[in-house]
């Protein structure tokens, strides 16, 4: 099933400020993420370096967009292009952070492929997909052998200036991230389950897990496995590897590259992307 949720860089929880340099929640973002996200992942510790009464008192700010695009043909005879530019703003109050996503698509496939439960036009449609907002609480441990721990609720909007750009419901999303520290090594997760308002989409499970290697001070390299549950009976889960790579230059901007390889029928046959993050 082609889906936006969880084709986007994958974000790790912040308490190590491994920031996404952009995509959010996956498919952003997390995918994607990640998006969940949902990637690529940048170090930056400010937050936890600083004082309680330093991290209350002054909100920090992210504006994030990027370029998404895949292809595949989900078992059908033509193929199905995805072009994904994700326009986010967000604020971290630590331990608390919102998030809301402006999409922007643009889809040309067959009237088969479908996005969480509709079947799409076969001609090219572009326009203002749902707009999704979060909002997260992060759980630092007490002790370095335990996990970080974030609990992220998301809320999709049927804000799609196109039937053929979403499903017309609104949607939640319950998700728990956790990530850990092993040297230069982060291993990360998350879990959640999407809920529908109603209509052909049913509720469904998604996960991903992955691990990034810190190569440099300001460079990270990754690779994460998604999962997602079909919405509808019609299609398969979708399953897929993401290879990443996080850049950070100086103390505001991030950027890194990012790749897709579909490993079912319900994921696109590849898919690549860049993200560019700004923080203030």
């Amino acid at each position: 099933m082609l889906t936006l949720q969880g084709r986007h860089p994958i974000a790790c929880p912040r308490a190590r400020r491994l920031q996404p340099a952009g995509l959010g929640c996956g498919r952003w973002f997390f995918l994607m993420g990640i998006l969940l996200l949902a990637g690529q992942v940048v170090a930056a510790e400010e937050s936890l370096e600083a004082g309680p009464d330093s991290r209350w008192s002054s909100a920090r700010w992210k504006f994030s967009t990027g370029f998404d695009y895949s292809k595949g043909d989900y078992g059908l005879d033509e193929d199905t292009e995805l072009f994904y530019v994700p326009l986010a703003v967000e604020v971290d109050l630590f331990p608390v952070r919102a998030k809301i996503t402006l999409p922007l698509l643009s889809i040309d496939g067959p009237s088969g492929i479908l996005i969480d439960g509709d079947r799409m036009s076969a001609e090219r449609t572009t326009g203002l997909g749902q707009i999704m907002g979060s909002l997260g609480y992060l759980w630092v441990p007490p002790s370095t052998a335990f996990p970080y721990l974030e609990l992220i609720g998301k809320l999709t909007a049927p804000t799609e200036t196109s039937r053929d750009l979403g499903n017309g419901e609104w949607a939640f999303a319950l998700q728990v991230d956790a990530f850990k520290d092993f040297g230069r090594l982060t291993a990360f997760g998350h879990g959640g389950r999407k809920f529908y308002s109603g209509g052909a989409a049913s509720d469904r499970l998604y996960t991903s897990v992955g691990a990034s290697l810190r190569v440099h001070d300001r460079v990270q390299i990754g690779v994460a496995y998604d999962w997602f549950e079909a919405s509808v009976d019609s299609v398969q889960d979708t399953h897929q590897i993401s290879p990443f790579a996080g850049i950070k230059i100086g103390h505001q901007f991030s950027f890194g590259p990012y790749g897709l390889i579909g490993l079912s029928e319900g994921a696109p046959d590849f898919g690549i992307g860049i993200s560019v993050s700004w923080r203030r």
